[in-house]
C-alpha cells in the first residue's frame, strides 16, 4: 500500500511540474542513460532493505519519466533515449525507428539545405559525438559494435543523383560496398557504404563494424537496424539551390527542383512563394514533370521568400530563400559619388568604408543618408575627400536590412 500511495503521489507531482526547457531535457536524457548503464552493470543480488529496493525502482522510474518527456517532443529526442526500450514512437521523418538496445541520434527533419542526418549504434554513443560525425564512438567501437551513420538529401542534382541507385525499403546490407581501410585510428574497423535513391531522396548510409571481418551476428544486427530506417512519405519534394542570393552571393536566381512521386511525364508542378511581409502564398513559377516524376526550373526572389511546390493536391515542405540587400557605388565626378540600395530603405543610413593598405582591413569614413527614392530602391550623392587611388565600398548592415533582407556590401571602387 505504501508503494502504491507513493506511485500516486509521484503521478500527481508529475502533473504539476511545469514543462522543462530544452537544456533540462538534454540533461535528463544524459542522466537517464547513465543510470540505466549503472543498473545494467550492477551484479544481481537480493535486496534486503525495502528502502534500498525503492531507491532502485525510483532510478529506473526516473529513466522512464525522462523517456516520457522525450517522447512528447517528437522524433529527434525521443529516439535518442531508446536504450532502455521504453520509447515506442510511430513517426514520419528521416532516421531510425526506436528499438531497445540501440542508441539513436537524429534530426528527424530536413534542414534548410535539404539534408537530414541520423546516427544509430548498438553501444553507448561517445561523449561529444553529434550529428556532424560519431568520431568518439568509432574510435572506441568494440568488436561486437555496429554503428550506422546515414544522411538523407533531396534529389534534384543530376550529377549527384547518378551515384544513387533506385532501391526499395528496407535497404539490404548485401547491397553495400566495402570501403577502403583507413590508415588512421579507425583502420581496424569494417567499413561499408550503401547508397540508395528512395522516392525523392538520396540516402548515404555508412555501416561500421568493430572488426574488419564482421561476425554473422554483427551483420544480422546491422541488417535489422537498416530495416528500421524510415524516409518521410512526402509525395512531392522541393530542393532549392542556393538558399542565399544577392550580389555578394554571385547570383540573383535559385534553382528549384524535386520529385513528384507517381507523376507521369508532362504534369504541372506549381511553385508558390510567400514573400516577406505577406501572410499568404502566391504562384511565382512552375515546372513540368519528366518521365521519372522529376522537375526543375528557376525562380527570382526579390527579398526573403518562403517557397513550396504543389503537384495535384500534394504540397512539399517549405524552404526559405534569403536575399542580400543589393548595394552599388559609382563615381559621378572626381570627388562625387553615388550609392544606391535596392529596396524600401528611405532615410536609412549606409556606411562608406575605405581600405587601409597598412592594416589590411576596412574602416568607416562616412555615413550617408539615403534620401532619393527612385522606384525600386533608394540612393544618395556624397563627396569623399580621400587621396586618389583609395579603395572604397558601401556597407548596408543587417540591423537596417532586416527583416526582409540580409546585410549588403557594394562593389569596390578606386577613387
Amino acid at each position: 500500500m505504501d508503494e502504491r500511495r507513493t506511485e500516486h503521489l509521484l503521478a500527481r507531482l508529475w502533473r504539476e511540474i511545469p514543462a522543462p526547457s530544452q537544456d533540462e531535457l538534454e540533461t535528463i536524457g544524459r542522466r537517464a542513460r547513465a543510470e540505466a548503464n549503472v543498473v545494467e552493470a550492477a551484479p544481481t543480488r537480493t535486496m534486503r532493505s525495502n528502502g534500498r529496493r525503492l531507491r532502485l525502482r525510483w532510478a529506473v522510474g526516473g529513466a522512464a519519466c525522462a523517456l516520457l518527456v522525450g517522447s512528447a517532443l517528437g522524433f529527434g529526442l525521443a529516439s535518442s533515449l531508446t536504450p532502455s526500450g521504453s520509447a515506442q514512437v510511430n513517426f514520419v521523418g528521416f532516421g531510425f525507428r526506436p528499438v531497445p538496445g540501440w542508441n539513436v541520434l537524429q534530426t528527424g527533419t530536413l534542414d534548410q539545405t535539404g539534408v537530414a542526418t541520423a546516427v544509430a549504434a548498438n553501444v553507448q554513443l561517445g561523449a561529444g559525438d553529434d550529428l556532424g560525425g560519431p568520431q568518439a564512438t568509432l574510435a572506441s567501437l568494440p568488436t561486437r559494435g555496429v554503428l550506422i551513420f546515414a544522411t538523407f538529401r533531396l534529389r534534384g542534382d543530376p550529377e549527384q543523383d547518378a551515384r544513387f541507385e533506385a532501391r526499395d525499403l528496407p535497404l539490404q546490407i548485401k547491397d553495400a560496398e566495402r570501403m577502403a581501410a583507413s590508415n588512421g585510428a579507425l583502420g581496424d574497423l569494417g567499413r561499408y557504404r550503401l547508397r540508395a535513391a528512395v522516392g525523392g531522396y538520396n540516402i548515404d548510409a555508412r555501416v561500421y563494424f568493430g572488426q574488419g571481418k564482421p561476425s554473422p551476428a554483427a551483420v544480422a544486427a546491422a541488417q535489422a537496424q537498416l530495416s528500421r530506417l524510415v524516409v518521410a512519405a512526402e509525395r512531392v519534394t522541393l530542393r532549392v539551390q542556393p538558399t542565399v542570393i544577392g550580389a555578394r552571393a554571385g547570383t540573383t536566381r535559385v534553382r528549384v527542383s524535386g520529385i513528384a512521386e507517381g507523376a507521369r511525364a508532362g504534369e504541372a508542378v506549381t511553385i508558390q512563394g510567400k514573400t516577406c511581409g505577406l501572410r499568404f502564398f502566391r504562384v511565382i513559377g512552375g515546372a513540368v514533370t519528366e518521365a521519372d516524376g522529376g522537375w526543375w526550373n528557376y525562380v527570382y526572389p526579390s527579398k526573403l521568400t518562403t517557397l513550396r511546390a504543389v503537384w495535384r493536391d500534394e504540397t512539399s515542405a517549405e524552404v526559405t530563400v534569403r536575399v542580400q540587400a543589393f548595394v552599388t557605388i559609382r563615381r559621378r565626378s572626381a570627388r562625387r559619388f553615388e550609392v544606391s540600395v535596392g529596396g524600401p530603405f528611405w532615410r536609412k543610413h549606409i556606411t562608406i568604408q575605405r581600405f587601409d593598405n597598412r592594416l589590411g582591413s576596412w574602416s568607416a569614413v562616412k555615413s550617408v543618408v539615403l534620401t532619393d527614392d527612385y522606384g525600386i530602391g533608394v540612393r544618395a550623392m556624397f563627396t569623399l575627400p580621400v587621396p586618389k587611388g583609395t579603395l572604397i565600398r558601401a556597407v548596408f548592415p543587417r540591423s537596417l536590412a532586416a527583416p526582409c533582407f540580409l546585410a549588403g556590401v557594394s562593389n569596390s571602387l578606386r577613387t
